[in-house]
C-alpha cells in the first residue's frame, strides 16, 4: 500500500486526496506534531485513559497525520480542526478511519519490526 485516496465530505470540504506512504522524516514530523498539538501532554493523555482523553488523542493523531501526509486537505479546510463542529469532525474521523488508518496501522507495524 504505497498510496491511498482520502475521501472526505463535510460542510467545509468535499474532495478526494492522494495520501502516500510516509517517509522517515514525515513519520518523525507526525510525532512532533502530536506533542505540539497536545501542548506536550500527549503521554499524560495516554495515561489518563478517560473517554475524553482517548477522544482528544484521536483528534490529535488525526490532525497530526493529515497535517503531514495531506497538507492540501488542511489548506482546503479553511480553518483549524480545533474550530470545527463535533459533527464535521466526526465525518472527518469516519473518513480517516476508513481510508487513512489502514495505512497508518501498516506504518506502525513496520516500525515495531
Amino acid at each position: 500500500m504505497e498510496k491511498i485516496l482520502f475521501k472526505v465530505k463535510t460542510s467545509t470540504v468535499q474532495n478526494e486526496y492522494e495520501v502516500s506512504f510516509p517517509t522517515v522524516g514525515q513519520y518523525r514530523d507526525m510525532e512532533v506534531y502530536k506533542q505540539m498539538l497536545s501542548n506536550g501532554m500527549y503521554s499524560s493523555l495516554i495515561t489518563s485513559a478517560t473517554n475524553g482523553a482517548m477522544n482528544a488523542l484521536d483528534i490529535i493523531d488525526i490532525e497530526a497525520t493529515l497535517r503531514v501526509l495531506c497538507p492540501k486537505f488542511m489548506e482546503d479546510l479553511k480553518c483549524e480542526i480545533r474550530d470545527l463542529s463535533i459533527k464535521d469532525f466526526s465525518v472527518i474521523k469516519e473518513s480517516y478511519n476508513r481510508d487513512v488508518k489502514p495505512l497508518v496501522d501498516e506504518v506502525e507495524k513496520l516500525m515495531k519490526i
